[in-house]
């Protein structure tokens, strides 16, 4: 790091600090240090000195690192701090580090703190950018918002009308002065639809408006004429320009509105006109002209500029019928290649000449033509269809001196009058279909008679109809049409997937091929042959069955429309419906003889039935009567209509008596009975009962509706006198032994808080001089190392090895010691990704690059995923530790199902061990090998031993020297 670190240490030994000091020196780290102990010192730096970063020890004689951690929170929130000690629970490190702490660093580990001080400050700086960057976002928000007020301002002062509409024409903004056009406050406005706002002027408006977001193109200087709901008796007019709003995929998503009131202009306008037509005999040629223009502008228009219409031009509309260049001549008169678009003019079916044109022949005759209905063809193939009128002009001696005429393009509502007449012709052949094939006993036989009728209406050349034939397992040709009748021999079975038909029924789908000898299809190479270029076949279809296909096809085109195929649809439909009607109406009559047939069988067989029910019943009565309980049947009237023989015994007949007479001797119902409660919610009841001999019984209360549907109420009675003293005398003994567990209990935690306390002593008071003592011969060893013989750098490697064996044996007995204090979170375990983690968990010294480890399949795992995968851990690492000297080291982990447990394995090729030795193997601290030959503690198969107990299993191994071992233990299923 190029800058000088401010570090702050709370560290009450010397020593340590001294050695993280050395640690960060010796990782490149630049930094000036302060060193306290004690909250006072601790506080006071943290103004005086303003550190870059915190080290703190968690346990100081009247402190805590968790109190520190608070303290510079409140101080100096984004400087990071990092806990540095000796030791500590897992319970405080994830309390710390949640509580703000970076990260926690072990004293026995601390080459890891150089690492960890880098991170924390890369964390420091990029927390420090990110709020840089919160800061800009704000201001650039400030500004965003100061903008759209400016734009708001804009937006209210403009001196027009403003609003904005979604795809609903729902208003979503509005100005003022759009507001004051209406009559209604803006805040009304939001919410509501153009047509709830201005109803007589939505019918305009929610055109031009579809017109906008069909084309995505604005609509400009759109005049708007009518009434307001404030002001309903005042013809008022607008200019509107609508404008499309698109998002950012290109989609039209609303409408922005400009409107301008131009009632007043246009009051003023007609005062002009009135004035101009004062004086119209003196307006030249081309006012007349505009007048007439603008008397018929809502229509195209043609004007004839000489009496002979050799010049003939059209307004906006017009060269738009004709697709004519703007101010193109478009006379018929005008002769060869004098018409700017060549056409065709008929009526009729007959074409006119130029002189038949209706402005020809107003122009030549001085008379108006009206209502004169052409037909236009274009060399494009477009046909037009117009309904016109035309009129002479004079000059100011009354001669002709031109003509003009409006037209009216009908060819929508031609092809919507024809649509009209098509359909109800297709609805009178439908209803025509429906009402033969529902009056006929035999419907197939009609078919071919119907079809041709609908071959005809869809220009159509053959059809063809398909029945199912179960027996058969194909389809039978029923009816066609089409066809040669050489051929119809030839088709009349079919196998389901031949053909479009077979393939159709299959499938149960329609199947449409269209330009059939242009789209090679197997399954159309049949219907091709007979000249078919478009072909549509219908599963004929009954409650999701498919009873057969009905298809047409075409000669004459190459494809069908939307209405052609809706028709055959529904012709399908309607000759299914049949078909399946005649099916039914077989069935039923088969059915029928079958239930006859049934109720005589049915008839001997309830006969025989009812003899078995009486012999029944009185083996019923015998299983009654000898229960060890009684059994009786009440009903709601009290009356005891059976009684079993236990009760009998203990409590008398009830001889047509009610319950409370012959028990209690009452002469009415008790106040309080818990059986009749059982009516209540028909729902079983049970409780207790003294009885009148002074027994107790436990009651059973089932309500039932007999066969004439009225209530009773079975009752079953357990005797549970001797129960219930036994009960008695094990609820006293069950007392005195929660007392006994209280006891042993407060025994127990008070032994695990004295381990507890012992194994934090051992911990922290033994690590620290150990540390002190690697600490300081690494740093002998690195300061004098040139001054040192060799024997002097042995014997300072020799304790700094013992040391770290020193080290290593109190992490495992305290990991020992820990093992069934800490509570346990069982749950399912994903073993092979466990293993694979503790595997690659290994350390360097520990790991072998050419070991040939196997993981087999292994049953699900149940219990605490982390100790299990100490139990790998420890197991993995002995067998790679006993498999080094091997030629090609291997080691296998698999396991399998055992009845309510699984058993599972680590299997070595290593040196192995003598079986006559395995006492010792789980034994803590018992090793088979001298340091010298391998080194450990003697702790880790203890580890392992005490965890698989702790889940309620067992472990095991198998060994032969020289020839490897095998490692087992069991878990308890998750159902054990």
């Amino acid at each position: 790091m190029d800058q000088i670190l401010r570090i702050l240490m709370l560290e009450d030994n010397p020593l340590d600090a001294e050695l993280m000091q050395f640690e960060l020196r010796e990782a490149g780290i630049s930094f000036d240090a302060r060193v306290v102990s004690t909250e006072k010192d601790f506080r006071h730096e943290l103004r005086a000195f303003s550190p870059d970063l915190i080290l703190s020890d968690y346990d100081l004689p009247q402190y805590t690192g968790f109190m520190a951690l608070a303290e510079a929170k409140r101080q100096c929130p984004d400087t990071p701090l990092i806990l540095v000690t000796g030791a500590i629970s897992e319970e405080r490190a994830i309390e710390t580090l949640t509580g703000g702490a970076k990260d926690y660093v072990m004293k026995g580990r601390l080459n890891r703190l150089a690492p960890a001080v880098r991170r924390a400050l890369a964390e420091a700086a990029e927390v420090r950018a990110h709020r840089a960057a919160e800061a800009a976002l704000r201001e650039s928000e400030q500004r965003a918002r100061e903008q759209l007020e400016e734009i708001h301002s804009i937006y209210e002062s403009v001196p027009v009308g403003l609003c904005v509409v979604d795809r609903d024409l729902r208003c979503v903004r509005i100005n003022q002065k759009m507001a004051e056009f209406n009559g209604i406050p803006a805040a009304d406005h939001i919410g509501r639809t153009v047509r709830e706002l201005i109803p007589d002027l939505a019918p305009l408006a929610e055109e031009v408006a579809e017109r906008v977001f069909r084309s995505g193109e604005p609509a400009l200087n759109i005049e708007f004429q009518g009434t307001t709901i404030s002001r309903p008796h005042d013809q008022r007019v607008w200019v509107a320009s609508l404008l499309p709003l698109k998002d950012a995929a290109g989609q039209v998503a609303g409408i922005s509105v400009v409107a301008e009131e131009i009632t007043e202009r246009r009051k003023m306008e007609e005062t002009l006109r009135q004035s101009y037509r004062n004086v119209e005999d003196q307006i030249q040629k081309r006012t007349a002209e505009l007048q007439a223009v603008l008397d018929l502008a809502p229509v195209a228009i043609w004007i004839a500029h000489d009496p002979e219409c050799r010049q003939i031009t059209g307004n906006a509309q017009a060269d738009a019928i004709m697709r004519a260049p703007r101010g193109g001549n478009v006379s018929r008169s005008a002769g060869p290649g004098g018409a700017a678009v060549p056409y065709r003019a008929l009526r009729g079916g007959r074409e006119l000449k130029a002189a038949e044109m209706p402005v020809q022949v107003a122009a030549a005759t001085g008379q108006p033509v009206a209502n004169a209905e052409l037909e236009l063809v274009f060399d494009d193939g477009r046909r037009v269809q117009l309904l016109e009128g035309a009129v002479p002009l004079f000059d100011a001696d009354g001669r002709v001196r031109g003509a003009v005429a409006a037209g009216v393009d009908m060819t929508s509502f031609k092809e919507t009058e024809a649509a009209v007449l098509r359909n109800d012709r297709r609805m009178k052949l439908l209803s025509l279909i429906s009402n033969r094939l529902l009056a006929s006993g035999k419907p197939q036989e009609l078919v071919e008679e119907l079809c041709r009728q609908v071959m005809d209406f869809l220009d159509c050349q053959a059809f063809f109809n398909y029945l199912a034939d179960d027996r058969m397992g194909k389809l039978h040709l029923n009816a066609c049409a089409g066809i040669p009748e050489e051929t119809v021999r030839a088709i009349e079975w079919l196998d389901y997937g031949v053909a479009v038909c077979g393939c159709a029924a299959r499938d149960a789908c329609r199947i449409v091929a269209e330009n059939i000898p242009e789209t090679p299809d197997i399954r159309t190479e049949l219907v091709e042959s007979f000249g078919i270029k478009a072909y549509a076949c219908h599963p004929l279809l009954a409650e999701g069955r498919v009873i057969g296909t009905l298809a047409f096809g075409t000669k004459t085109r190459t494809g069908f429309s939307a209405d052609d195929l809706a028709m055959m649809k529904d012709v399908a439909d309607q000759v299914a419906i049949a078909m399946h009607r005649i099916l039914n109406e077989e069935a039923l009559r088969s059915a029928h003889k079958e239930l006859e047939r049934l109720v005589e069988d049915r008839t001997a067989e309830l006969q025989k039935t009812m003899a078995g029910l009486k012999s029944e019943k009185r083996r019923f009565i015998e299983v009654l009567d000898a229960l060890p309980a009684y059994v009786v049947l009440l009903t709601p009237d009290h009356h005891v209509p059976f009684e079993n023989r236990f009760f009998r015994d203990r409590f008398g007949e009830a001889k047509g008596r009610r319950c409370f007479e012959f028990l209690f001797g009452r002469n009415e119902p008790c106040e309080i009975c818990e059986t009749y409660r059982v009516l209540d919610g028909m729902k079983r009841h049970e409780w207790e009962w003294t009885g009148p001999d002074g027994r107790n019984y436990y009651i059973f209360d089932f309500p039932f509706h007999d066969t004439d549907g009225s209530a009773l109420i079975l009752e079953m009675g357990l005797d549970i006198t001797e129960k219930k003293r036994t009960d008695a005398e094990l609820e006293t003994y069950r007392h005195g032994l929660e007392e006994m567990v209280k006891l042993r209990t407060a025994q127990l935690e008070e032994a695990n808080r004295e381990l507890e306390s012992f194994s934090y002593s051992v911990s922290h008071d033994l690590r620290a001089p150990l540390r002190a003592i690697d600490g300081f011969s690494l740093m002998l060893l690195r300061d004098l190392g040139g001054k040192l013989d060799s024997e002097a750098k042995r014997k300072l490697g020799v304790i700094r090895s013992h040391t770290a064996k020193m080290g290593q044996l109190i992490d495992d007995v305290l990991a020992f010691s820990r093992i069934g204090r800490e509570a346990m979170s069982m749950a399912p375990i994903d073993l092979h990704s466990l293993i694979v983690d503790a595997w690659e968990g290994l350390s360097p010294a520990g790991a072998k690059t050419d070991v040939d480890l196997k993981i087999l399949p292994l049953p699900m795992g149940y219990g605490d995923g982390k100790y299990i995968r100490q139990v790998f851990a420890n197991l993995l690492s002995n067998a790679v530790k006993f498999t080094r000297d091997a030629d090609r080291a291997s080691i296998e982990v698999g396991g399998r199902p055992d009845g309510n447990e699984n058993v599972y394995y680590v299997r070595d090729n290593g040196i192995g061990f003598d079986m006559k030795h395995y006492d010792r193997l789980f034994g803590i601290f018992q090793r088979l090998h001298r340091d010298d030959e391998f080194e450990g503690t003697g702790v880790g198969l203890s580890i392992v031993k005490r965890i698989v107990e702790n889940h309620g299993g067992r472990v095991w191994a198998e060994g032969k020297v020289g020839e490897g071992a095998v490692f087992y233990f069991s878990l308890p299923g998750r159902e054990a």
